[in-house]
């Protein structure tokens, strides 16, 4: 699995944005839950494996 994260610099304000993609197959990953480590912010990816 590849996770492709993009960081906003916000400090009160967050926002993390990026698609998980299986590494062996390349295909895009649905339902999976992403959390930023060390804090409570997370998502989780949509049908096409964006979050």
């Amino acid at each position: 699995m590849v996770v492709m994260p993009l960081f906003s610099q916000n400090v009160k304000k967050g926002k993390i944005a990026g698609t998980v993609i299986d590494k062996r197959t390349g295909e895009l990953l649905a339902g999976v839950n992403v959390e930023l480590k060390g804090t409570y912010m997370g998502a989780a990816t949509d049908l096409d494996g964006t979050f």
